[in-house]
């Protein structure tokens, strides 16, 4: 079975995608640097998650990638892409252990916030070597701007 953390579970409950792949398993977990609850805010057309306390109906269990890989014993980790509303940084921190035995490839965006522009990049860069990064936009604008770490061993694979 592949496990996949959706941080936008709702698009699968509500069925926007039209085949259920039996490989996916939706989890309904917030991603973080660490266990515990978080409030989920939802403004615009994403859901934040933040720390702090609010009603029981805005709460969400938060996991670290690092937790969910050791409980679920993971042999391999392939790819992490995150677009999860300015919560990159600390679910990127919660990760590194896994990042750095796995060597998956990375598809992180980085427009959310001024901040992450600038530090996501340095989380990444200065702990992982034998990376190549670029950052691509999809946008006109620095919307849908996403920065892209590939380990060098699968530059050359075929």
């Amino acid at each position: 079975m592949t496990a996949i953390l959706v941080a936008g579970y709702k698009s699968f409950e509500l069925g926007i995608f039209q085949e259920k792949d039996q490989r996916i398993e939706i989890i309904k977990k917030a991603l973080w640097d660490r266990p515990g609850e978080l409030n989920l805010s939802h403004s615009g057309p994403g859901t934040r998650v933040a720390e702090g306390e609010t009603g029981a109906e805005n709460r969400i269990e938060a996991v670290s990638i690092d937790q969910f890989a050791r409980e679920r014993r993971f042999e391999r980790l392939d790819l992490i892409k995150m677009d999860i509303e300015g919560a990159e940084q600390k679910a990127l921190q919660g990760g590194m252990e896994s990042i750095r035995r796995f060597r998956p490839q990375l598809a992180i965006c980085i427009y959310h916030s001024q901040d992450d522009l600038f530090n996501i990049p340095l989380q990444l860069a200065a702990p992982l070597p034998r990376y190549r990064f670029h950052l691509h936009s999809y946008s006109p604008s620095l919307g849908d701007l996403v920065f892209y770490g590939i380990p060098e061993e699968m530059m050359n694979a075929e």
